[in-house]
């Protein structure tokens, strides 16, 4: 089975930890790459994809992050749609705010969204 590689885009340190921690105590076979700061995440998307090398399987996305949001991140993510396309988004976040709620159900990027801290079910069910 070929490895996963999984990118986790989160200024929070604490939140980086626990999500690299129960991926290693539940999916063996995966890399996970982590990410403090989103226009990093864009750079490396452009130059994976322009040199043909393999791009994550899986991208996990804070909202609240104070260089750039998640919201901006994703807008301009939308902008390559030749990355999009080939990448599960998943939002992890600690969601205060009703409007990113909302917003969030109904984004086209992002295929399910989850709270922080997040669980070990909803590690399983981003793999799943």
């Amino acid at each position: 089975m070929k490895e996963k590689v999984i990118w986790v885009l989160d200024d929070d340190m604490v939140s980086q930890f626990a999500i690299l921690y129960s991926i290693e105590q539940s999916f063996g076979n995966c890399r996970v790459v982590s990410f403090y700061n989103p226009l990093e995440v864009l750079e490396h998307l452009l130059e994976y994809q322009s040199n043909n090398i393999r791009l994550p399987d899986k991208l996990l996305v804070d909202i609240v992050m104070p260089e750039m949001s998640g919201w901006l991140f994703l807008n301009e993510l939308k902008k390559v749609p030749e990355l999009f396309d080939k990448i599960d988004i998943y939002i992890i976040s600690t969601f205060s705010n009703p409007e990113d709620r909302n917003l969030v159900k109904t984004h086209t990027l992002i295929k399910e969204y989850f709270n922080k801290p997040v669980s070990k079910n909803s590690i399983t069910r981003i793999f799943s």
